[in-house]
């Protein structure tokens, strides 16, 4: 065997006995759940989904502003180039200013079913958030299993390689004594090159294993990482559970879950939006309120000196040449001012204001029809979301009493291959059997543990997805 083949090997094998895969004893050692909180804090899709929550929330506050009573406010200053007739002044001015609102008092229940809408949006929003969570917890999952399974088989194809080094070395003693032919030396070199380009793929699985798990976290892919890589004790005894029933597992996942009750939501929602689709048909009854002023450059005010003068009120009815005159009070006019003005143009009022809905190029007919349609869109994804959920905890209750006896199989079936192999070996060393019958063996060896690894590594997947339905807590 070559030296920097060999190297490989140990630098692999010796840290099967440890925790980590680092290769800077400073790096921190991250378990599944350091995985899945840092997927979920850099997550681009998880951030557009809250986003859209954000949304919805405010669209929930804006419905239940639409009941509120209203108020605003405004002022406006006009000039005008028209002459005034009395005083000659060619530009008139003036200003206004209005205080008004509203309250809808009826109209069909329309904007109490929309906040009730939205409100229920805004839930099934908060669970359509976790719920996408939960999916990329269970891909982190996967792919943090998957390195697990690369590193392991890395480790096994090294070691198949140790065994042909150390078979190469001993074909090459005998072949010095004469003991075996060319075509033995040969086969063995062979089958050393094989595992030598076995342990190189397996390798390269390892680093995609590696390169998937930190994109699926959105982890930087230039960066090193180490992860824990032995199964905790509070996995381990779950590993060998047999007392999984189907239905307590689908009620636990039901109860559980939140795609369960985002679906409900999301039929609360939609009867929510019918009732005030079919609100359109009702009379709608609001109040209006408010008060005025107003403000005029033009406005003046009489005002009385307290002397008399005589006027000409008209002739006498036998003589029309004899005026009649009577006293009248002596008056000044002067320009009324802005306070003044204010006060006297105050007006104040409220009103209540009625309408019937007649014709409408039948806009809530077809408003409603959409809304019942929506309803039963809303009731069949509630179904399909049960039924989902039913498929998927059956599969993982299936799938973990499978892998479980595999699991049980696979590792007799290992220990039997370990034994064989190690007396063939000795017997080998021996001259008690031929080459060809010692490489039979350890490839045997080496495809039941290729084997177990694949089952072994499975059955903790299938445990992992079983316990997140059983709604239980990961701890890794």
């Amino acid at each position: 065997m070559k030296i920097p083949n060999l190297l490989i090997a140990l630098l692999v094998v010796l840290p099967a006995q440890g925790q980590t895969m680092k290769t800077d004893s400073t790096r921190k050692v991250i378990g599944i759940l350091d995985c899945i909180s840092y997927a979920q804090a850099h997550n681009l899709e998880l951030k557009v989904s809250e986003l859209s929550l954000q949304t919805a929330l405010s669209e929930k506050n804006q419905a239940f502003s639409q009941m509120l009573p209203s108020l605003q406010a405004g002022a406006g200053h006009t000039w005008s180039a028209q002459p005034e007739a009395q005083t000659g002044e060619k530009y008139r001015q003036g200003a206004t200013a209005q205080v008004s609102g509203g309250l809808d008092l009826f109209s069909g229940a329309r904007q109490w079913s929309t906040w009730n809408q939205a409100s229920a949006t805004a839930e099934a929003g908060k669970y359509d958030l976790d719920a996408r969570k939960n999916d990329l917890k269970l891909t982190v999952i996967q792919a943090y299993i998957q390195v697990l399974l690369s590193r392991e088989r890395l480790i096994s194809a090294n070691a198949q390689t140790e065994i042909s080094s150390r078979n190469l070395v001993r074909i090459r003693a005998k072949k010095n004594l004469g003991l075996v032919s060319d075509y033995q030396l040969l086969q063995a070199e062979s089958q050393l090159a094989a595992d030598e380009s076995a342990a190189i793929g397996k390798e390269s699985d390892l680093r995609l294993a590696e390169l998937n798990l930190k994109q699926v976290m959105n982890y930087p892919t230039d960066s090193l990482i180490s992860i824990r890589v032995d199964i905790p004790p509070a996995v381990q005894a779950t590993l060998q559970d047999s007392s999984v029933s189907l239905e307590p597992a689908y009620q636990t996942a039901k109860s559980g879950l939140p795609e369960v009750q985002g679906a409900r939501l999301s039929a609360v929602a939609s009867a929510w939006g019918l009732t005030s689709a079919r609100g359109a048909w009702f009379p709608s009854l609001s109040l209006t309120y408010g008060i005025s002023t107003s403000w005029s450059a033009q406005a003046q005010t009489q005002s009385l000196s307290g002397g008399t003068r005589l006027v000409q009120v008209g002739v006498l009815a036998s003589d029309p040449s004899q005026t009649v005159v009577a006293p009248q009070p002596v008056s000044s006019w002067k320009t009324t001012g802005f306070t003044d003005q204010i006060k006297q143009n105050w007006s104040p009022y409220i009103g209540l204001n009625l309408s019937f809905p007649i014709l409408d190029n039948r806009s809530r007919e077809t408003r409603i029809e959409l809304a019942e349609i929506q309803v039963s869109r809303a009731a069949l994804s509630e179904k399909q979301t049960d039924l989902s959920i039913r498929k998927k905890v059956e599969n993982a209750v299936f799938s973990y009493r499978n892998s479980l006896k595999q699991s049980e199989a696979s590792g007799y079936s290992l220990t039997l291959a370990r034994s064989a192999f190690a007396q063939t070996e000795q017997r080998f060393e021996q001259g008690l059997v031929s080459g060809f019958d010692y490489l039979t063996e350890k490839n045997n060896l080496q495809k039941t543990e290729t084997e177990y690894l694949l089952v072994k590594y499975q059955h903790v997947l299938n445990r992992l997805t079983l316990d997140f339905y059983l709604q239980k807590d990961l701890e890794w």
